[in-house]
């Protein structure tokens, strides 16, 4: 698409989007040939006293600024809302990243496409995108983004470079009153993500693998015959009977400190710091240079069900 088109996009959506009554202020920030930049500082709805004090307890501001960028295949597929970068990430339907990623909210339930499309006309489009982009900053402030009595809602994990495949059930059945760990045989595979960098699937069976041991014990392989690359481990951590977790915690974590503070947050403190001992102690006989990445998996427990499930245990892999 030549840089006049989406021009000619970015324009038409702001004309729709000034008609709005959330929308103070907006304007283009960039155009090419294949994206644009726009923003909008959209008014959010919070009690009084919050406005006054020029924020939400939770740190959404009265005028939250919001990025829109309009991709090649726009008006077809709808375009993508990203927040500043210091917006509040302890919230739900927010997609995972660094801190140092702007966050991307989820607007509605099911697919964005297909909702932005349905209304027919572009302009009833932008406006009903926009509309939700809105209220989603309002139940952000006061704090209802999830509904109690439809049940927990899992974080959101889509788009991560890394991916594992359990039997969630399996898992779960393994989870007791006490904290504990169980050590699963994993296959994985190699790849590489969109930005070319290394990622990895990891598969992990419904069998137990050996927590002590040296390197050559099952069940570390660095290379097999068939479609997988080797053999590996997936560590599922879980607390102890009472140890509850209502808060929704950011998903930034970028390194093993921030994953031992993340264990600790969870009740599991005690257990990862076991799984690290005992993995040491199996790297120490470690003879090549060979890479197995691992998966470690908590299961966390939350105040209420799961939606979907009887379950209040939610499954985190970092």
């Amino acid at each position: 698409m030549a840089s006049a088109d989406m021009k000619r996009h970015a324009e038409h959506f702001l004309r729709v989007a000034t008609e709005i009554p959330q929308c103070q202020r907006c304007g283009l920030i960039a155009v090419g040939d294949d994206v644009a930049t726009l923003f909008l500082d959209l008014a959010v709805e919070m009690p009084t006293h919050w406005h006054a004090k020029g924020t939400a307890p939770n740190g959404v501001l009265p005028v939250e600024r919001v990025e829109v960028l309009l991709g090649a295949d726009y008006p077809w597929r709808c375009p993508t809302f990203t927040l500043r970068k210091g917006f509040p990430r302890n919230l739900h339907h927010l997609t995972p990243g660094s801190e140092n990623v702007c966050p991307t909210p989820c607007l509605v339930d099911g697919n964005q496409d297909e909702y932005f499309n349905q209304h027919g006309l572009i302009e009833l489009g932008i406006g009903a995108i926009v509309n939700q982009m809105g209220v989603w900053l309002g139940r952000a402030a006061i704090g209802t983004l999830m509904d109690p009595d439809h049940g927990w809602e899992p974080v959101m994990r889509q788009g991560l470079p890394d991916r594992l495949i359990i039997d969630a059930d399996f898992a779960r059945s393994q989870i007791t009153d006490k904290s504990g760990s169980v050590w699963l045989a994993t296959k994985f595979m190699k790849g590489k993500d969109l930005a070319g960098k290394r990622s990895y699937t990891l598969s992990a069976h419904n069998e137990f693998a050996a927590a002590v041991g040296n390197m050559s014990a099952f069940p570390f392989e660095a290379e097999s015959e068939g479609r997988y690359s080797g053999i590996t481990a997936t560590v599922l951590i879980w607390p102890p009977n009472g140890a509850i977790t209502s808060a929704v915690l950011p998903e930034t974590v970028a390194n093993l400190d921030d994953l031992a503070q993340r264990a600790e947050a969870f009740g599991c403190g005690v257990e990862f710091a076991k799984f690290l001992d005992r993995l040491q102690r199996r790297w120490a006989g470690k003879t090549d240079d060979a890479t197995f990445p691992i998966a470690v998996l908590f299961g966390v427990r939350r105040p209420f069900r799961l939606i979907g499930r009887a379950s209040t245990i939610e499954l985190l892999l970092d």
